[in-house]
């Protein structure tokens, strides 16, 4: 038997989301952002951004990367996107795409 997807009331969808990822019900909140973006909200930035977090904290760091990845491009001026790119990288094994990311990080800010 499986799981039943997790139901959003509307008007609950903010709170829903960030209670489930405060309880680290990670794959919850992947399966029901994975809907948005498939569906709603294609660029969705709020969206994107929660759902490479919740991979990076399951350890898929394949599947975090291109979130990241996305999102340095939909805000390339926000440089933690690119560390945590380059992060998810690394521990996904990609060391060559990862050290590429690095090099794009201003390092006097870091």
């Amino acid at each position: 038997l499986g799981r039943l997807p997790t139901q959003v009331q509307d008007g609950n969808y903010t709170a829903t989301i960030y209670t489930l990822i405060k309880e680290a019900k990670y794959e919850e909140v992947v399966e029901i952002l994975t809907n948005e973006l498939e569906g709603n909200f294609p660029r969705s930035r709020a969206a994107i951004s929660l759902l490479a977090y919740c991979y990076y904290q399951l350890g898929n760091f394949e599947s975090a990367a291109p979130m990241y990845e996305m999102l340095t491009k939909i805000c390339p001026y926000v440089e933690e996107y690119t560390i945590y790119y380059a992060q998810s990288l690394y521990k996904a094994g990609m060391y060559a795409e990862a050290l590429k990311a690095c090099n794009t990080i201003d390092q006097e800010k870091h």
